[in-house]
């Protein structure tokens, strides 16, 4: 797969594209690139969970390394420095790199706190490390402990499935790593360039509330969600102000505060 080609010479290993869904009319080319390199098709859009769990199952290698398609690992030593770390590192279940936009700019940085972890503390004190979670689009992993949680939670289709698989990793008493010294450019050019931001949003938050009724009480969900609702419901109050005022309030962020009250409204109300 040309987005890992120049990193991947220098250590032993194979490649296996297993895109959520790929065209048949993309296979004959993408056959040929190199023996080494393992495609695999799947009949319909699996999701990016079960598409790396389809993936992680024909792996032979000691690690896994998942590489989103919209991103780019360049660097000629990048996949050995970050083989280094794991192995110097046996602490960490999952290791997560740095990731830049195109513009070079910093796009996201390893999470603190896992969703929901500020207002029940009490839930995650015993979860060992600093660093909570790492984000799915360049994130390693060794092969048998992917094996052993059994990969990606399946009800998971987008979104929420690298923080829920980083706690159960967690939960076992490993840490979450992160290695700087691996830079993985990210185009964000992926399959949700059509969808709306208020489409978009609501993906989010749907994948937000199945990783809390995972993992907290069906009370605790309750009061997570309530809690969210009356926050979003202010700041789109005061949006709403900012409009009547014309000072210009952000329509992104409009949209997602729209997404979290509707999705929000729906489950608890379902929950009467």
């Amino acid at each position: 797969q040309s987005n890992v080609m120049p990193a991947k010479a220098e250590i032993q290993s194979n490649v296996m594209p297993a895109k959520a869904e790929i065209q048949s009319n993309v296979m004959p080319a993408k056959a040929g690139i190199q023996k080494k390199i393992k495609l695999i098709k799947s009949p319909k859009n699996l999701g990016f969970g079960r598409a790396n769990n389809l993936a992680a199952q024909h792996a032979s290698g000691k690690f896994l390394y998942l590489l989103n398609p919209d991103a780019y690992l360049s660097e000629k030593e990048a996949l050995k420095r970050l083989v280094d770390f794991l192995e110097q590192h046996p602490q960490f279940g999952v290791v997560g790199t740095r990731i830049v936009s195109s513009r070079g700019e910093a796009e996201t940085y390893p999470k603190t706190r896992h969703t929901g972890e500020k207002i029940f503390k009490d839930s995650f004190k015993s979860l060992k490390g600093s660093i909570a979670w790492v984000i799915g689009a360049s994130m390693a992993i060794p092969k048998h402990l992917f094996d052993e949680i059994k990969g990606f939670d399946p009800d998971f289709f987008l979104y929420g499935e690298d923080e829920d698989l980083c706690l159960r990793v967690r939960k076992l008493g490993y840490e979450i790593g992160y290695c700087p010294e691996v830079t993985v450019e990210h185009y964000d050019a992926g399959s949700e360039q059509k969808t709306t931001s208020y489409e978009l949003a609501c993906k989010k938050q749907k994948a937000l509330i199945l990783f809390y009724e995972k993992h907290f009480s069906p009370a605790d969900v309750v009061t997570l969600l309530t809690r969210e609702l009356r926050l979003t419901s202010m700041r789109l109050f005061f949006h709403q102000l900012r409009s009547f005022l014309h000072l210009s309030p952000s329509p992104e962020s409009q949209s997602r505060y729209r997404a979290i009250r509707d999705i929000n409204r729906e489950f608890l109300a379902h929950k009467k």
